[in-house]
């Protein structure tokens, strides 16, 4: 069975150092430690998009909280702080645990990047999927990030 794994604030900064990420402060709300990243390319193209990482460090003791509520979250946001894309959540079990992090910001940032996924009426969003709750009658589609600005879609 695989173990629980506890990761300190430590490793994890050295992870986000490698990531060239940030700690931030989103308020008296979130309690826990946050990293983020702005998305430039390596051709120097700045996105309009961040990579935020929750990373279930109370930011009050520096401690992991507790089994059940230990999952890290990946998301790609605006640079105003609006949810774009999430990743799957990130359970802290097995010893790959901050693998599973790099690859989730990865899998994240080239979503951002990909020509493929960018909104073709604002040229500015990016697309991604809309899905309806169970019992709501539409079908899900590929919406731009920018609604209600820009109602591009596929």
């Amino acid at each position: 069975m695989a173990k629980y794994q506890a990761i300190s604030r430590g490793t994890m900064e050295l992870y986000m150092m490698q990531l060239s990420a940030k700690e931030v402060d989103l308020g008296p709300r979130c309690k826990e430690i946050v990293f983020e990243r702005d998305i430039t390319t390596a051709s120097g193209v700045e996105h309009p998009y961040k990579l935020r990482i929750y990373t279930s460090i109370d930011q009050r003791d520096n401690e992991c909280r507790d089994k059940g509520k230990d999952a890290i979250r990946v998301l790609l946001v605006t640079k105003e702080g609006k949810i774009v894309k999430k990743s799957t959540r990130i359970n802290r079990v097995g010893d790959d645990v901050m693998d599973r992090v790099m690859d989730r910001c990865r899998e994240l940032f080239r979503y951002a990047i990909d020509p493929a996924n960018r909104c073709s009426k604002c040229e500015d969003g990016v697309l991604v999927l809309r899905e309806p709750r169970p019992g709501q009658a539409w079908k899900a589609f590929k919406g731009c990030s920018n609604y209600p600005v820009c109602k591009g879609s596929t």
